[in-house]
């Protein structure tokens, strides 16, 4: 490198340890340093007689200046305080010349190294062997400043010296800076380091010289040697002077060390230092080398956030179950020694408190892992165990750590045995007791009609391993029947050891034997030696041929509404004694249980029968409301489990009880009175209702306060009208509190005084006629006649109320008045007629005319007439006379019951009503009308002519009309015959489907038929016929062949496809007489048939079970063919299953292959990998059979090479997941194929994407604008281009093509990963509007395709913004 500046002649030199090609081509790094950095070697005493500045160097007066300048920084520099060890400097010297004044020969004798008689000046020469290298010690990361080595061992230099030529001034008149070169070499280092100071420190009993040397190399981004020396600008000058012939240098490091990371760390740094006194020609060497001394600043760190194993539960405790911290893939530490070794343990997670306890760490320094305890994946099926990696740095406090997750998860393993269901789980345990299996089969029956036994609950038993994985390796439940009573069940019954089928051996006589109970036994297949018990009882029925039945065809049962759940239906009302209901069974005696099933067939969330015993009781399960509901009624039927008997009738009624209190319809009411109302007249009518019925439900009515005797009520009607005598004040209130009651039980009510005593009413006076009644117990007096007014207008009665003690009575009148009212109704004169006529579809009509009278006077004697129930359609006058409002229709009714109401004028108006006969006369108005508009009818093909298809009807709404029916469409009248008086449509001829249907014409017939009034004058009405000509099942399916042959592994699983049928009908396609299907015939192959069975559709024959059995056995499997029609059709074909020899079937090396992702860009025939099956003395031919429908890939059927067959593409199908068969060839030959667990195999294939899709813009055109005054690099509009590939293919880099502009600057910018188009400039008094340029996006980063977009803009300069637009050719790969 060249020199950055020439300031002075006092230089200072250092040598890399480069490169090995560096080093070659000689390459040095040489800075040089202003007057401010140099350092001085102080001359003697001797030389006091030297001049110090040449004459003409500099003017006095300008050297005192800067004397005085260059004083005052140095007196502002701070000064680096020493501390640390001494080091050794040995003198290595090998020869040299040397100088004739006594500093040279020093300097000679003291400062020579080997190297030095090529850069040693006047022939100064080492007279021996140099100092040796001095070794020290530091710590990494030591702060900037601190010195890293002490003062150096004294060096005495001799040597005349003189002034330099500067500017500077000598620093005192006897002493003289001497120029010193000094030259820092071999500098070693590993790897990077930030910042690298050195500084020399020369220091003697009369004067210090420091002076820092700094050299900065960064090798991830090098400085600018400009920068690097604009560093030492405020570094430290000369700080003081003494005089003395003693030279002390002092080598300090300032050291900031990046973070630690390997490979990028300094282990040694060797500095050579090179002194030379440019005026006597004398060279010094010494070599020093730093050893960095590790500190313990770095943390252990783990290679993943989380670690994972999965353990079986069956690992024995003390196995090492994880080894995943070894290599490179655990916690490393980047320190040196102890600091950087590693130790592992298991400490407490809060989270997951059992997990520490769980596992171990058998090997601290590997961090291997053992089970302490033993798993149970039923019981807890993931820990979660924290682990702790910590250095070993000697002083334990100083040691650092991490932690990571090691998750556990259990594994299901074959631990436990299998377990019958259903079962009931046992109080605060896991165990789970199976229920009793029953079963009841009639005696002396054939067995063929009793196989399989129905068993309830069914018999089934599963492992309660239920999680083992693969599912492959989950065992398979055996069946056994253990023990039994009595011992000759053997002979009579027999449980398939795959199925649990039970099943009877031969008929079975109740005289013998009344109960079977067995005990039967699950267990593995794989001799797992925990099995499950289970009991299965077998009851011998008597020959079940009568029907049970019910002593009574009904019952009546009573419960009140009062009565809570559980209660028993009552037999009689007064709900005394239960409802007893018996059902017998004539095959049972009468003393004993029939054991029948009674259901109800409604109200059964309400109601229940007990259902144990000969007398069966109906019980209450929900409160019922007898307001809501009084009568249930449902039916009853008894069951044996075989015959059912006559359903009978059951009436429950709800009796009421007192559960309602009166209720008024308002809390409060408001009425106002007038002082013209006369006594008796109505003021309020108040009605309270009662929910209950009878005397609970009947109320009556009292004011109890503030009538002030100006009104009264009707006890039992709850009007209240003026009393007697009474005239109404303009202006004043009243404030009535009325009371209503039932009429319950009097214990209930009945009304006490203060002390509780009961009190007694009675009218003592005031009533020689018995009108009034008052109730003793509750004072309620009440008419017991009626009044006249004519006859008493006023009654005056004395009443006494007792509580039945001496002195306990009180007395007072009631006064009534009885006023006159309105109590005559209108009358109609019957007289007049009742009966009338009118005629259809006009208004205005007049109908006819009634008249009635009143007796009353005034008001109540005025009569006026209404209409009641169709206002809508008559209208009546005041004088009485009807006439039509509307035009009636007679077709919609032809009669009324009119309604005609006369009532007084009263303000409560009394009413009377007629009903008037009103009969509506008939017009010609309506067409004839079909019972449908659509007729829709299938007839079978080849019916013979006359067969009746169909009949019509039409009717015509009119009161006299003849229909007649017709064919109005011409080509039917050919096909089709319509009786025109009966409607009757039938075949004229014979028609065949699939003649119809070869025709191309049709198998449906659609006509219109019209029905009309002969003699009519409106037209006719119309509907459309449509004849559905249905197929009849013609054909039988037939088979393609006779016999089927097919091949099974002896183990084959359950749903293995081991051959298929096939059978065509010749009925036509899409009719339900070709559509076939498939079942087993089982009377022909009963036990085939429960070990095999077919698809229904598809004729596919599989194993039905997983298979257990011995090589060579064949077996005949009858299936039958049978199709939709009716009537359904039916074909036989056989099917010879044979179990193949298992050394006959190829086995996989694997059961699943995973190979390298294939590219998308692979050819076709790509080799992906291959599959590899082995059999013994046979060729294996190797096939594809499921995964591969799109035919994307191909295998050798002989090598067992897959290959690609098409075209990838990773944007369509990411994976694939292939099954391949091996197949002996000679099997294959014989077109059979034997798939077993060991011949099958998945191959898991991956696509891996490649960048084949270009980047597309999200639009064709982008419009954006800017203003005059728009801010630099504001977001002007965002450019987004998407890619179809993933990862990096589809990130995106923008760039612009800008030409060049007037301006001579670019207009925009556009951000690189973001598409964000910026402004780049101001666009005030532009002399343009719009701008041009390109934006390109590539994918990859910008590493892959591109797109290029062409964009232009426009700028409006009057209205102070720019719009702008965009046209985007694509542009893929560098082409357009």
């Amino acid at each position: 490198m060249e020199d950055l500046t020439q300031f002075s002649q006092i230089k200072a030199r250092i040598y890399p340890l480069l490169p090995a090609d560096m080093q070659q081509s000689g390459q040095t790094l040489e800075l040089s340093f202003p007057l401010s950095f140099w350092f001085f070697c102080l001359s003697t005493p001797k030389y006091t007689n030297r001049k110090r500045w040449k004459k003409n160097s500099m003017p006095d007066e300008t050297r005192s200046k800067e004397l005085r300048q260059r004083k005052n920084e140095r007196d502002k520099l701070p000064f680096f305080p020493l501390s640390g060890q001494a080091i050794r400097l040995d003198r290595r010297c090998d020869g040299g010349g040397g100088s004739s004044d006594g500093w040279g020969q020093e300097w000679q004798s003291s400062l020579c190294s080997p190297t030095a008689g090529a850069r040693t000046q006047k022939n100064v020469s080492c007279p021996g062997q140099g100092p040796p290298a001095t070794i020290v010690t530091i710590d990494e990361e030591s702060p900037n400043g601190n010195p890293s080595v002490p003062p150096l061992q004294h060096l005495t230099l001799f040597g005349a010296s003189k002034c330099l030529e500067t500017k500077n001034d000598c620093f005192t008149k006897t002493n003289q800076p001497e120029q010193v070169f000094i030259t820092a070499e071999n500098w070693r280092h590993k790897s990077v380091w930030e910042q690298v100071a050195v500084a020399l420190l020369a220091t003697s009993p009369r004067g210090s010289l420091f002076g820092p040397l700094e050299l900065v190399h960064n090798f991830k981004a090098s400085l600018d040697p400009a920068e690097a020396l604009q560093r030492f600008e405020t570094s430290r000058q000369l700080i003081g002077q003494r005089r003395s012939r003693i030279l002390k240098i002092m080598l300090v490091f300032l050291l900031k060390v990046l973070p630690k990371r390997p490979p990028n760390y300094i282990s040694t740094i060797v500095v050579q230092v090179q002194c030379t006194n440019l005026l006597v020609g004398t060279v010094i060497f010494h070599e020093v080398r730093i050893v960095v001394r590790d500190r313990n600043d770095n943390a252990p760190h783990f290679q993943q956030p989380r670690y994972y194993i999965a353990v079986n539960e069956l690992t024995p405790v003390g196995t090492t179950i994880f080894t995943g911290f070894s290599g490179f893939n655990g916690a490393t530490d980047i320190d040196d020694g102890p600091n950087g070794h590693i130790e592992y343990s298991v400490i407490y997670n809060p989270n997951d408190p059992e997990s520490n306890g769980t596992v171990s760490v058998a090997n601290t320094l590997s961090g291997h892992i053992t089970l302490a305890e033993r798993l149970n994946y039923e019981e807890r099926t993931r820990y979660l165990v924290l682990i702790q990696a910590n250095d070993r740095a000697p002083y334990p406090p100083n040691r650092l750590t991490a932690t990571t997750t090691l998750t556990v998860d259990v594994l299901d393993g074959d631990d436990l045995g299998p377990m019958f269901l259903p079962c009931v789980i046992v109080n605060n345990t896991n165990d789970c007791n199976p229920l009793t299996y029953r079963a009841a089969i009639p005696e002396i029956t054939e067995p063929s009609k009793l196989n399989p036994l129905n068993v309830t609950p069914p018999i089934r038993a599963v492992d309660m391993d239920r999680n083992i994985q693969p599912p492959s390796d989950r065992p398979g439940i055996l069946y056994y029947i253990l023990v039994g009573h009595p011992v000759t069940y053997r002979e009579y019954f027999s449980l398939n050891r795959t199925t649990a089928e039970l099943r009877v051996l031969q008929p079975i006589s109740r005289d013998l034997y009344q109960r079977f109970t067995l005990i039967i036994k699950a267990e593995q297949d794989n001799g797992h030696p925990l099995p499950a018990y289970a009991d299965l009882i077998i009851e011998i029925l008597d020959e079940n041929n009568q029907a049970p039945y019910f002593q009574f065809a009904t019952y009546q049962g009573y419960v009140s509404e009062s009565a809570p759940v559980g209660t028993t239906i009552s037999a009689s009302s007064n709900l005394t004694a239960p409802l007893g209901i018996i059902a017998l069974d004539n095959d049972i005696e009468e003393t004993k249980d029939p054991m029948v099933t009674i259901t109800l067939d409604d109200h059964t969330t309400i109601f229940d029968l007990t259902t144990a015993g000969l007398i069966r009781y109906l019980r209450l399960l929900k409160p019922v409301d007898r307001e809501k509901q009084q009568f249930y009624t449902f039916t009853m039927m008894a069951s044996d489990g075989v015959q059912h008997s006559i359903p009978v009738t059951v009436n429950i009624v709800v009796i009421d009880a007192n559960d309602n209190t009166p209720t008024f319809a308002e809390v409060s009411y408001t009425v106002e009175v007038f002082t013209n109302m006369l006594p008796g007249e109505t003021v309020l009518q108040l009605t309270a209702v009662d929910a209950d019925e009878g005397l609970n439900g009947l109320v009556t009515y009292e004011i109890l306060a503030g009538a002030q005797g100006d009104f009264v009520i009707s006890n039992r009607t709850g009007r209240i009208t003026v009393a007697l005598g009474v005239t109404l004040i303009v202006g004043r209130s009243y404030a009535l509190t009325v009371k209503a009651s039932d009429n319950a039980p009097e214990i209930q009510r009945r009304p006490t005084d203060r002390e509780m005593d009961p009190i007694t009413y009675r009218v003592v006076s005031g009533d020689p006629e018995k009108i009034f009644n008052l109730t003793e117990t509750i004072g309620l007096l009440l008419l017991g006649k009626a009044l006249d007014r004519e006859t008493t207008d006023q009654y005056l009665l004395i009443v006494t109320a007792s509580d039945g003690h001496p002195g306990g009575t009180s007395t007072t009148t009631v006064s009534i008045v009885v006023t006159d009212v309105n109590d005559n109704d209108p009358e109609f004169d019957v007289t007049m007629p009742t009966t009338f006529s009118v005629q259809e579809e006009e208004a205005n009509l007049f109908v006819g005319e009634v008249k009635a009278t009143d007796p009353d006077l005034g008001p109540n004697g005025q009569v006026r007439y209404r209409i009641v129930n169709h206002p809508d359609l008559f209208i009546i006058h005041a004088n009485g006379s009807i006439y039509t409002r509307v035009p009636l229709d007679r077709e919609r009714r032809s009669y009324y019951n009119l309604v005609v109401e006369a009532s007084d004028g009263a303000v409560d108006p009394r009413r009377t009503t007629l009903t008037l006969a009103i009969n509506v006369t008939d017009i010609d108005d309506n067409s004839p009308v079909f019972s449908q508009q659509t007729y829709v009818v299938n007839v079978p093909e080849n019916s013979p002519v006359g067969t009746l298809v169909m009949t019509l009807t039409a009717v015509d709404a009119d009161l006299f009309s003849n229909v007649t029916y017709h064919i109005r469409t011409e080509s039917a009248r050919e096909l089709f015959s319509l009786d025109p008086i009966t409607g009757e449509l039938s075949m004229l001829q014979t028609l065949d489907f699939e003649d119809l249907a070869a025709m191309g014409t049709g198998t449906s017939y659609t006509f219109q038929v019209e029905a009309v009034d002969q003699g009519g004058v409106m037209p006719p009405g119309q509907a459309t016929v449509t004849v559905r000509i249905t197929d009849v099942n013609d054909f039988s399916p037939v088979f393609q062949q006779d016999l089927y042959k097919g091949m099974v592994a002896p183990n084959a699983e359950k749903g293995t496809v081991i051959t298929t049928v096939f059978a065509e009908d010749e009925d036509p396609p899409g009719t339900p007489a070709s559509f076939i299907r498939y079942r087993v015939d089982m009377d022909r192959s009963p036990y085939s048939g429960s070990i095999f069975d077919v698809e229904e559709e598809t004729g596919r024959i599989v194993t039905k079970v997983n298979l257990n059995e011995d090589p060579g056995v064949v077996f005949k499997l009858y299936v039958i063919a049978f199709d939709n029609g009716d009537p359904v059709k039916t074909n036989s074909t056989l099917v010879e299953i044979t179990v193949l020899q298992p050394s006959r079937i190829p086995i996989f090396t694997q059961e699943e292959y995973r190979y390298r992702p294939v590219s998308e860009l692979a050819p076709i025939g790509t080799s992906v990998g291959t599959i590899v099956a082995a059999a013994i003395n046979q060729t294996i031919f190797y096939s594809i059979v499921h995964g591969n429908e799109l035919g994307h890939f191909r295998v050798n059927n002989r090598t067992g090479v897959i290959s690609t067959a098409k075209l990838l593409d990773y944007e369509n199908i990411t994976s694939y997941v292939l099954r391949v068969q091996a197949d002996s060839m000679v099997i294959v030959m014989s077109n059979l194929r034997v798939p077993s667990k060991t011949n099958t195999a998945k191959v898991f294939i991956d696509v891996q994407d490649e960048n084949d899709h270009p980047p597309v813009f999200s639009r064709k055109l982008y419009i954006g604008g800017v203003t005059e005054d728009t801010k630099i690099f504001s977001s002007v509009l965002k450019i987004v281009a998407t890619d179809k590939d993933t990862g990096n293919y589809s990130e995106m880099a923008y760039r612009l093509i800008i030409p060049p502009t007037a301006e001579g600057q670019d207009s925009f910018v556009i951000e690189t990963y973001t598409g964000i188009l910026k402004s780049a400039m101001m666009f005030r008094n532009m002399r343009r509007s719009y701008f041009k340029f390109q934006v390109i996006a590539t994918d990859d980063y910008g590493k892959g395709t591109q797109q290029q977009c062409r964009r232009c803009g426009f700028c409006g300069q009057r209205v102070g913004h720019a719009s702008c637009c965009v046209h985007c050719p694509t542009r893929v790969g560098g082409r357009e």
